[in-house]
């Protein structure tokens, strides 16, 4: 809406679509406020937390979302399998531990 509406207005020697087109030859930054409801709070990939509670994957039933879960959908607004979360957390916890050559 914003490009479609307002693309070929000008901000100084810049305009509205090099901003949101790469900002190619220019010097800024772009920054998109997320809508936050009142009454509902933050969604996620169109979510509310209850409702990411009910559809992901809990360490224990009624818990909490495993933070594998929520990170999916964050990146691929898929729903999330169990048996996934595996693959997912593999790498995290091989890069968590540092080599004792890292720590003094």
């Amino acid at each position: 809406m914003l490009k479609k509406e307002y693309g070929k207005v000008p901000l100084g020697d810049i305009t509205v679509d090099m901003v949101l087109g790469g900002m190619r030859g220019m010097t800024g930054l772009l920054w998109e406020t997320s809508l936050l409801d009142p009454e509902e709070g933050i969604r996620f990939r169109g979510m509310s937390i209850p409702e990411c509670q009910n559809v992901l994957p809990a360490a224990k039933p009624g818990g909490e979302p495993l933070p594998e879960g929520l990170l999916w959908l964050l990146l691929t607004g898929k729903d999330f399998k169990r048996k996934a979360s595996k693959n997912i957390a593999r790498p995290h916890y091989y890069w968590s531990e540092c080599g004792a050559e890292l720590v003094s």
